[in-house]
């Protein structure tokens, strides 16, 4: 009965985890939100629970990825047959931008991964940085920006580096990769359409790292590896692949005609409830 239930939660999970990948909204405070009303008991013991918690929520991710690559495979990959070698050496070149985006906030997050998720995990950092950025979100949108990158193939390598200057601040939950990435590629001139395309593609790396990291950890700490858990993991990433696909060919839409400011008003708002939630006591 327990993994039925574990096993549903997970799909739920993966349905919010596909969305909020990729909205600008931040996985992170959902996430936080869902476990304290619908925690995974995986484990008996809260040590090893907690561990499962943490991997859990960077492996079903791999779905979200997964979508990635389905929808931008033929932009993304250099290894395809008959490819030409002026394409092959712009798939090249994006990879390399992307990298340069990447991976000095990997960097820094594989150092200071244990202090991002004790000292800025609460409530009250993640309400904060929820607000905080609705409001560089909506000054964003009411800004004009003089367009110098209608497509991902003309970011330049300066550009990249000061988007991972973005990314460093999606470390810090309650922001979120879309919302950096997004935010940082319109103020560096980038499209909107172009932004959303390059933070699907920049969430390739953040993920797969961090999911390689989260099993290194998990490993690491002693806790036995279940079939249970391996199947929560499954259900999970399998709903966040096919809710992805939905939602980024929806984003993509949406950014060709309309700006960001109705997901810095959900922001505010879901910052509230998380601040009401943190003074209550409901999350910590």
């Amino acid at each position: 009965m327990t993994f039925i239930l574990n096993l549903l939660q997970s799909l739920l999970y993966g349905f919010i985890m596909g969305i909020t990948s990729w909205f600008p909204i931040s996985s992170a405070a959902h996430m936080t939100l869902m476990k304290s009303f619908l925690p995974l008991q995986v484990y008996n013991d809260y040590l090893s629970n907690q561990a499962f918690w943490t991997l859990f929520r960077s492996l079903i991710r791999l779905g979200g990825m997964a979508a990635v690559l389905l929808l931008y495979g033929s932009r993304l990959n250099p290894f395809q047959k008959g490819l030409r070698p002026q394409r092959k050496r712009k798939i090249e070149r994006l990879w390399l931008m992307i990298l340069i985006s990447c991976l000095p906030a990997g960097i820094l997050a594989l150092l200071l991964d244990g202090y991002i998720n004790t000292v800025f995990s609460s409530g009250w950092v993640l309400a904060a940085s929820l607000i905080l950025w609705a409001g560089i979100m909506f000054w964003n949108s009411l800004k004009e920006h003089q367009i110098r990158a209608e497509a991902v193939s003309q970011i330049k390598p300066a550009d990249a580096l000061k988007i991972s200057l973005f990314r460093f601040l999606s470390l810090l939950p309650g922001i979120g990769h879309s919302a950096s990435v997004m935010t940082g590629g319109e103020l560096l001139g980038f499209s909107r359409e172009t932004a959303a395309e390059y933070t699907f593609m920049t969430a390739v790396p953040a993920i797969f790292g961090a999911a390689v990291l989260r099993l290194i950890r998990f490993f690491m700490s002693g806790t036995a590896f279940s079939l249970q858990g391996l199947g929560v993991i499954i259900a999970g990433a399998a709903v966040c692949f096919v809710t992805s696909l939905f939602v980024i060919r929806y984003l993509l839409n949406y950014v060709r005609r309309s700006d960001l400011k109705v997901f810095a008003v959900y922001r505010v708002i879901l910052g509230v409830l998380v601040l009401i939630f943190t003074l209550t006591k409901v999350i910590s």
